[in-house]
């Protein structure tokens, strides 16, 4: 079964669950990132919009591709760089399908825990837990933990926790 994913999401950290990923809109060196940072769950900068990918599923996986569109400014997730710890900011003006691109806007939605949606349950869900993986990057997105700027930015840092 698909995974049921809402179109419109706020994503909450894991690590401090007061944090919510907000768009940095202030000027300065993290200008366009995500960062786990907002302390308002309803915010213009806290909501993304979770768009399905036309392109086919990954195989062994039938929850799809999907862009991530961040709803203040209206640009798409996008690795910042083709190396494998780049940062995901929001800068993609269209959406890119063309896996053979680092410019790819394509993740890979993978629920946590075999979680998935499903219509004949009895209460609605409000929460999934997904972790996300940059299709043409291969690494999953995580929170950076640093002592930098760039603390709670999202980065695709391979993780060997959880490397297929």
């Amino acid at each position: 079964m698909a995974l049921a994913l809402p179109r419109f999401a706020v994503f909450q950290s894991t690590v401090r669950q007061k944090n919510y990923l907000r768009y940095i809109h202030e000027d300065g060196e993290q200008h366009g990132f995500p960062q786990f940072s907002g302390e308002e769950i309803v915010s213009p900068y806290s909501k993304f919009e979770i768009e399905r990918a036309k392109s086919t599923t990954a195989e062994g996986n039938d929850n799809g591709f999907v862009h991530i569109r961040c709803c203040y400014n209206n640009k798409y997730w996008v690795a910042n760089s083709i190396s494998s710890d780049s940062f995901i900011i929001a800068g993609a003006d269209e959406p890119n399908e063309d896996q053979s691109q680092w410019s790819c806007t394509l993740f890979e939605p993978i629920p946590v825990d075999g979680e998935v949606g499903s219509s004949t349950t009895t209460t609605t869900k409000t929460t999934v837990h997904v972790r996300f993986r940059h299709v043409k990057l291969g690494h999953y997105l995580r929170s950076l933990v640093t002592r930098d700027n760039y603390h709670a930015c999202v980065s695709t840092s391979y993780d060997r926790r959880y490397s297929r």
